[in-house]
């Protein structure tokens, strides 16, 4: 989970995975390619992993 868990409380929701992806993505293509999505209105965020 580590670097994706941007508040460090062993729980990983979608929309952290999602952000986490989004800029590692634009680092790494240093600018030239980004994630574009989106979540349907309405769900809220859920966790998707959980750390012990």
């Amino acid at each position: 989970m580590g670097q994706a868990d941007m508040f460090k409380s062993g729980r990983l929701t979608h929309t952290m995975l999602a952000r986490y992806v989004y800029d590692r993505m634009r680092q790494l293509t240093k600018g030239q390619q980004m994630l574009i999505g989106r979540s349907p209105d309405g769900v809220p965020d859920f966790a998707i992993a959980l750390m012990k």
